[in-house]
């Protein structure tokens, strides 16, 4: 696997073993039974000492989103303010800005139908989550794309509706209305709102 296709940040805080999220993307993944799916997903990370997490890319505003949703369920276990027992939960539920288990899955967890996936792993180093993206890739099938995460319009507008951000709210954020002050100002309200959650 190219490094490139796996985004790799220190995590910041020290937090059991884990030093790093790493985080890519997969478009045109294979059909998929969700149980099964997740049953060897779950055996691989707990084999390989690594956090791992899938999501319908379709709501994820950039790896950032991601990366903080991350931070925040790390903090929230460090602050024993976490809502689930495990931290690939905890970051699904920050990330889909939900305070339940269920409503978060619904918002950003894999579907039947969903084509492209966002994968976030936490681990010990770049070559563990780098080794662990590999196996994921081959379950998963489709094309390494970090793009997946990226916001067109479509997803702007999708992203917008699901986290209820007003244009009003963009509109204060940006001083030229160009494509990217707009991008922008959406990702910074969705990171805004994952750090509301978490107080």
């Amino acid at each position: 696997m190219n490094s490139k296709n796996v985004l790799i940040k220190s995590l910041e805080v020290n937090y059991l073993h884990f030093k790093f999220v790493g985080v890519t993307g997969f478009r045109g993944i294979k059909p998929f039974n969700i149980d099964k799916l997740l049953g060897k997903i779950t055996r691989l990370g707990n084999e390989k000492n690594v956090t791992i997490q899938l999501f319908d890319s379709d709501l994820i505003a950039t790896w950032e989103h991601l990366f903080f949703a991350t931070l925040h369920g790390v903090k929230a276990f460090l602050y024993s303010r976490n809502i689930s027992k495990s931290l690939a939960i905890e970051s699904l539920i920050y990330a889909s800005g939900q305070r339940q288990i269920k409503l978060a899955v619904k918002v950003l967890g894999l579907k039947p139908k969903t084509k492209n996936c966002a994968l976030l792993l936490v681990g010990t180093s770049p070559e563990n989550i780098e080794s662990v993206a590999e196996e994921v890739y081959r379950y998963l099938g489709g094309k390494l794309d970090l793009s997946v995460l990226d916001i067109d319009e479509s997803k702007f507008n999708r992203i917008k509706t699901t986290f209820d951000v007003s244009d009003t709210e963009i509109d204060t954020l940006i001083s030229n209305n160009t494509w990217d002050d707009q991008k922008n100002a959406l990702v910074k309200l969705i990171l805004e709102r994952l750090a509301f959650l978490h107080f």
